[in-house]
């Protein structure tokens, strides 16, 4: 036993529907802020940390506050670069250059546990910044 189905009459022509596309709405980048943001917070870091943990009393640790605060300067004026109306390029490369001089100058420098630790993490952490900043398009 089926039951009865309506059938259109003939007279009447199929329509298709008509379907609107909506256009493509890029995400709003997040990769570029976040890398200036972390090389902002990074170069802060290591400034304060050139100020509170290092050691003042000996050569050594002066030298090595002396080194610390000179690339986080850099690194803050690279960073500050970044949001002005210049090409994002030569910033994006002081960093890489802050970011691996940090690394080496934490692996092979003469110093204390702290600066070494402070000097490598900063240095990583400005790494991974810049290039998370090569991913925003200008």
């Amino acid at each position: 036993m089926s039951l009865p189905v309506s059938r259109p009459e003939a007279s009447t022509p199929a329509t298709p529907e008509t379907v609107t596309q909506q256009p493509y709405v890029a995400p709003p980048p997040v990769a570029g802020p976040l890398g200036w943001a972390l090389a902002l917070g990074a170069a802060t870091a290591l400034l304060l940390s050139s100020w509170m943990l290092y050691s003042t009393d000996t050569p050594e640790g002066m030298w090595s506050g002396y080194i610390s605060q000179s690339f986080a300067l850099v690194i803050i004026l690279a960073a500050l670069s970044l949001k002005v109306d210049l090409p994002a390029a030569p910033a994006i490369g002081v960093l890489f250059l802050c970011g691996i001089g940090l690394v080496l100058v934490g692996i092979f420098a003469n110093s204390s546990t702290t600066v070494m630790v402070s000097d490598l993490s900063a240095g990583i952490v400005v790494l991974i910044a810049a290039t998370l900043r090569t991913t925003q398009s200008r």
